[in-house]
Parts: C-alpha cells; structure tokens; sequence
C-alpha cells in the first residue's frame, strides 16, 4: 500500500510538459512574402509619389511594417523584419520613380532638358572648383558614354539612398507598431 502511495506521489510530482500550443507566438523572422509584396508595392508606390526630403520614404518603410502587421496580426514583426520590409518598399519606391521619370521625360519629350539641366548644374559646381580634374571631368561628362556613367551613378545613389532610409522607416516602424503578445 505504501508503495501505491508512492507511485501515486511521483506520478503526480513529474514535472509538466509543455504543450505545443501555447498561447504565445513563436517568435520567428520568417515574412510571408505574398502579404509583404503587396504591403510593398503600395508603400513603394506613395513613398515614390511623396519622397519629400526623405520623410516620405522613411514613413513609406514605417507604413509597409504597419500594413504588413495588419495583415500578418498574429506575427509580431522584429527589428530584422522591419529592415526588410523596409528595404523591399524602399526598392520598389526607387522603380517606381524611375518608371514614372522616364515615361515623363518620353510622354513630354523633356530628355534634351533634363540633360541641359544636368550640365547647367554640373558647370556651376564645376566653376565653384576651378581645378584642372574638375574641368576634365566636365569635358568626361558631356561626352555620350560619360553622360551614361554619370546616369548610372546617379540611378545607384537614388536606390541606395531609397533603401536606406526605408530600411530606417521599416526598423522604426517595428518598433511603433509591434504589439505586446498576451
């Protein structure tokens, strides 16, 4: 009898274990990336159209987190995750302003000005330098494929300069919007 007692006692002090569901998430940095695309592309979309001074393009990497977390509620979104989002809706904002610049230059036929623009501001900040490499440079610049490279160059930093400071919005954004998990 003492023996059943004793069973009894140790079966019922085992320790518990966990159950698989719980009631809190697994915190994770997967993205479901059909719901990001889409939280991207319209944040991508009003950070091109409202790329003010960069805030827009900051907000625009907050606003892809906050629809993202709209979307995926269950999921609380991480710092890493919020960089991501952010830099995807930064990528996008930076094609749609490219797309929506070149077909304006094409619709209005502004490439000629555009380009006169380009070499006007070039030539001022080449006269506020009067050195001999900045005067070769120009000469570079007004050349066919220098005016190619130079559009390049300026593409590259535009994108770089796009995914940065979405991935900002984006970090930032996960943490205003992250909800507490109960």
């Amino acid at each position: 009898m003492l023996d059943v007692e004793r069973s009894e006692l140790s079966a019922s002090s085992e320790p518990a274990t966990p159950s698989l569901q719980s009631s809190h998430p697994i915190l994770s940095d997967r993205i479901d990336w059909s719901d990001a695309f889409r939280a991207a592309l319209l944040c991508g979309f009003l950070e091109a159209v409202f790329s003010l001074f960069g805030l827009g393009i900051i907000a625009g990497g907050a606003l892809s987190v906050a629809l993202y977390r709209r979307r995926q509620s269950e999921v609380p979104v991480s710092v890493s995750m919020g960089a991501r989002l952010g830099a995807i809706s930064g990528g996008m904002a930076w094609l749609f302003l490219t797309l929506i610049t070149t077909i304006g230059a094409l619709a209005f036929r502004t490439g000629d000005q555009i380009r006169q623009l380009i070499f006007q501001s070039m030539e001022q900040a080449a006269a506020r330098n009067p050195t001999v490499q900045a005067q070769e440079l120009m000469q570079y610049v007004k050349t066919q494929d220098g005016f190619a490279v130079m559009l390049a160059l300026i593409l590259f930093m535009t994108l770089f300069f796009f995914v940065v400071l979405s991935t900002l919005g984006g970090m930032l954004g996960s943490t205003l919007f992250s909800r507490r998990t109960r």
